[in-house]
Order: C-alpha cells, then sequence, then structure tokens
C-alpha cells in the first residue's frame, strides 16, 4: 500500500508539458527569442491565424519583457494583418499585462527578417 501511494505522489506532482506552449521558432540580432504557439493557430478561409511571442534580451525603454501578437497571414504574398497585441512586464508573456496599438491595414516583412521566417514557418506546415 505504501508503494501505491509513493508512486500516486509522484504521479500527481510530476510536471506533464501542457498542450498550448510557446515553442521556440529562432532568435534575433539583439538576443531576443520569437514563439509561436502551434497548438492555437487556426485555418479560416484560406488564411491563417496564430500567436506569437517575443522574449526581448533586456526590459524596453518602456519597461517591457515581452510582447503577444495575434496575427492573420496572407501566405499568398506573404503579409500579416496584426488583430491584438499585448506587453509585459515579465519574460513569457507573465506579470502586468497592457494591450498596445495596432495599424489597421497589411503588414510586409522584410526579405530574409525574423518575420519573414515565422510566415514561412507559418504558411509552409498549414498551408
Amino acid at each position: 500500500m505504501k508503494k501505491f501511494l509513493v508512486i500516486l505522489f509522484i504521479l500527481l506532482f510530476q510536471n506533464f508539458p501542457s498542450f498550448g506552449e510557446w515553442k521556440k521558432v529562432t532568435e534575433g540580432v539583439r538576443n531576443d527569442i520569437f514563439y509561436i504557439d502551434f497548438d492555437k493557430v487556426k485555418k479560416i478561409k484560406g488564411e491563417i491565424y496564430y500567436w506569437t511571442l517575443i522574449n526581448f534580451d533586456k526590459r524596453n525603454k518602456f519597461g517591457f519583457f515581452s510582447i503577444t501578437n495575434y496575427r492573420k497571414v496572407d501566405c499568398k504574398n506573404l503579409r500579416y494583418w496584426g488583430l491584438k497585441v499585448f506587453f509585459y512586464t515579465e519574460k513569457m508573456g507573465n506579470g502586468i499585462k497592457k494591450p498596445g496599438l495596432i495599424p489597421n491595414k497589411w503588414s510586409n516583412v522584410s526579405p530574409g527578417s525574423v518575420h519573414e521566417f515565422k510566415l514561412k514557418l507559418i504558411c509552409e506546415k498549414y498551408s
């Protein structure tokens, strides 16, 4: 019986990975780390929707350590439309959360940029 309780205790309190985790996809030139939550990617009418997170190497001038973005992707033209943006005082989207402003337009990505890499990754995987 003791053995059973010990095994049960270990199983109950062991850290198992959960769904909806951020997956590191690349690092930027300033040592910022870029993540995508692949479990939350959705495809609707040919457009792909996804969440991305950036951990800044250092706190930015506004006091934030991370940012999350919810975006709609047009894979045919390799561009995105920002839908939501949030800034956080701690890494990995933790701490105080503040909403940010979003341009109401399609954004093109620069060739060879981290943003181009992320869009190509999403489009190849979900198109």
